[in-house]
């Protein structure tokens, strides 16, 4: 290795073969000895964009950990997008990587261990990550270190349904600790089974995690923490302190510490799940367009005027209000990701769009919207399936994403479509979509839409 922290072939040997790669010398001694100040600053941080969870202990409440800090610490934000962490992590995994998410596991004395797990099934979005652990203190099996199973990466385990391992599976598996000097680094594949036990010293055992994944997946940092900041409210409760999409935090909750301590993170700077009023959630969707819509993903129109314009034609079509709002809303997935013109071959994989939007939606509208939301990508390969002359109509933004998103439906997923819930408003939602990329069109004021979408707010998000 060398002292710019390029890897050699033994690691990226051991990266292939195990799925981890222990590498005691990637940073410099500058680093190492600033990461113990900077774990502090970002614990006694009182920016509402950071993160803090906290857990019980038999010693009163403790920070369990930070999170979402690379835009607010002004020393370690530029460290987990650059230098040499990220040059590590782009020859490991053979190209360029983006920062996914961030947090700092502060398992302060007496802090709780983790339920053996794979990071896979709590990263949506896309499907394979790989995660630096930085050691900021010596990490110890007495102070609970991680352990891993090597080359167990290559597949998913059947979980016990929130993400962890089940007991027979645990100990099937040969796990092996991994003790750590303070400024070491742990790479390891979101797929590689790993644990740790609680903290049974006197010494804290605080550790940075950094998450990438593949600039070509798109940067997805934003959606992922909407995302969670969702999930995270809507299991608000219980005798386990949530820290994560799934269950594997073994820490106690703190006794009436809700989720009122959730940051503004969501998609842009909108407290979203704190929105109280039909007019709120309509303000917010309409503000979202304005600071994201000017985009493209079709070759000829903004993100913002392709919902204009589909809208638009819903109305042509004498649809009804809810219909209406659908064909606006319909790719508001692709905001929610930020998946646009702007981020390279953005056209070559397919992050789900109409899955995301649908999910975000669910939290303010009923299924007369979101499942025509849902199923508008299966609607256009429906067509394809049934209409020889459909697929030569589609513009080419659409016949490219068509190959990523399963190509014609089979005689099956075209039975199951049909028998599907909002499958014909979808068909009708897809003839918008096709209609609504026409340059320079005359569209309706986006204001104009305000007023449809918060009369069809059904369902409120939870309040503090």
């Amino acid at each position: 290795m060398t002292a710019e922290g390029t890897l050699n072939a033994t690691s990226i040997e051991a990266w292939q073969r195990d799925g981890f790669v222990h590498l005691p010398a990637l940073l410099g001694p500058d680093i190492r000895d600033c990461l113990s100040r900077w774990a502090d600053e970002i614990a006694a941080s009182d920016d509402d964009r950071v993160l803090q969870h906290h857990e019980m202990t038999d010693n009163g409440p403790v920070l369990a950990r930070s999170e979402h800090f690379a835009t607010v610490h002004p020393e370690l934000g530029p460290l987990v997008r650059d230098g040499q962490i990220v040059r590590a992590g782009r020859e490991l995994l053979g190209e360029p990587i983006v920062l996914y998410k961030e947090k700092i596991n502060h398992k302060l004395p007496g802090g709780a261990g983790f339920a053996p797990h794979q990071d896979a099934t709590a990263y949506r979005f896309v499907g394979m990550h790989l995660t630096c652990m930085v050691a900021i203190d010596d990490s110890t099996i007495e102070n609970g270190c991680l352990e891993v199973v090597a080359g167990q990466h290559h597949e998913l385990f059947t979980d016990d349904g929130d993400g962890c391992l089940p007991p027979s599976t645990e100990r099937a598996l040969d796990w092996r600790p991994i003790e750590m000097r303070a400024g070491d680094v742990l790479w390891f594949h979101s797929r590689t089974p790993h644990r740790s036990s609680a903290n049974g010293s006197h010494r804290a055992r605080r550790a940075l995690f950094l998450t990438y994944n593949a600039a070509a997946e798109g940067d997805l940092r934003s959606a992922y923490y909407a995302d969670k900041i969702e999930q995270l409210h809507n299991r608000a409760g219980g005798k386990r302190a949530r820290v994560s999409t799934i269950g594997h935090f073994l820490g106690r909750a703190v006794p009436d510490e809700g989720r009122s301590d959730l940051p503004d993170i969501g998609a842009g700077s909108v407290p979203w799940m704190r929105l109280q009023t039909a007019a709120d959630v309509a303000d917010a969707i309409i503000d979202l367009y304005e600071r994201k819509g000017a985009s493209n993903y079709d070759e000829a129109v903004t993100q913002l005027s392709h919902a204009l314009q589909c809208g638009d034609r819903a109305l042509d079509r004498g649809a009804t209000t809810e219909e209406v709002v659908a064909a606006f809303l319909h790719d508001i997935g692709h905001l929610l990701v930020d998946e646009h013109d702007g981020h390279g071959d953005f056209l070559a994989r397919d992050l789900h769009h109409e899955d995301v939007g649908a999910r975000f939606l669910a939290n303010w509208f009923g299924p007369s919207i979101t499942e025509p939301i849902r199923l508008h990508v299966p609607a256009k390969r429906y067509l394809c399936a049934v209409d020889p002359g459909y697929h030569d109509g589609l513009s080419l933004a659409s016949v490219r994403s068509l190959d990523v998103q399963g190509g014609p439906m089979s005689n099956d997923e075209v039975a199951e479509f049909l028998a599907a819930e909002g499958s014909a408003t979808a068909v009708e939602l897809r003839r918008c979509d096709d209609l609504a990329k026409v340059a320079d069109a005359s569209m309706s004021s986006l204001d104009s839409f305000r007023a449809l979408i918060e009369s069809v707010v059904t369902i409120q998000a939870p309040s503090n």
